[in-house]
């Protein structure tokens, strides 16, 4: 997932080493939208860059509930329906789903809960913290 104001180096960097596949279109349907104020554009969907060799056919539109973003663990953080969808989207139970950018921890979340192994990392050692705090008491729960 990558903002549309960083995506021309992002994808300058990603296809230094690797094969770019594919763009999926990320809906965030209600008043989530993000605002460019340099570009004057209102954001409703987000990139997800795919790369790699195609396994399976995919479609290339997906979604969050609407109004789902949960920014209480990470001021950058996901709605759990949204990455959901992608998770299931993307992997199958037992793979291993790899988040580089944990922020807030949904991925790990919604990883474990659809039974995808998860690894994840972070520059901030807090957003590990805290995501580890998360998902320990998220296993407990269940």
């Amino acid at each position: 997932m990558v903002g549309q104001s960083y995506l021309p180096e992002v994808m300058r960097r990603l296809c230094e080493h690797l094969r770019y596949r594919w763009t999926i279109a990320y809906l965030m349907p209600g008043g989530q939208s993000v605002q460019q104020f340099p570009e004057k554009v209102n954001t409703f969907w987000k990139p997800i860059l795919l790369f790699g060799t195609a396994a399976e056919w995919i479609g290339d539109v997906c979604r969050s509930d609407v109004n789902d973003n949960d920014k209480r663990h990470h001021h950058w953080g996901q709605s759990e329906s949204g990455m959901a969808d992608l998770v299931e989207r993307l992997t199958k139970p037992g793979q291993l789903v790899c988040d580089p950018f944990l922020g807030g921890g949904t991925t790990a979340i919604v990883s474990l809960a659809l039974n995808r192994r998860f690894i994840g990392c972070d520059v901030d050692a807090s957003a590990v913290h805290n995501t580890l705090i998360r998902v320990k008491a998220n296993l407990s729960v269940k």
